[in-house]
């Protein structure tokens, strides 16, 4: 997937597949293909609500990024319904849930 830097309403689109996952951006598209055993994991747990979606960046335990998302996230939409980041079981306090930060003058 490509560096999207500070692009506007940029969309992702997630999809999952007995057979694939892809993630898709404009024109750009990345796949790979999954284990009939992972698809039933990952379906097990999206209906048992056992998943969890990491918006922004990974779990701390996870390998870090060189970098920190600065910017804002809106109108994100999962299984057709609008998240709502209030009800997150996790937040870091540099979260805004409802406003996003003023831009930085870049020098």
């Amino acid at each position: 997937m490509p560096d999207v830097g500070s692009s506007e309403g940029y969309k992702f689109h997630l999809t999952i597949t007995p057979k694939s996952v892809t993630l898709q951006s404009g024109d750009e598209k990345e796949s790979a293909d999954i284990s009939e055993g992972e698809y039933t994991a990952l379906r097990g747990s999206w209906i048992h609500h056992e998943g969890v979606l990491y918006i922004g960046g990974a779990q701390r335990a996870e390998e870090e990024s060189p970098g920190h998302f600065r910017g804002c996230l809106q109108n994100i939409v999962v299984q057709g319904s609008l998240l709502d980041l209030d009800s997150a079981s996790y937040k870091s306090n540099s979260v805004w849930a409802h406003s996003c930060p003023l831009p930085t003058p870049q020098g």
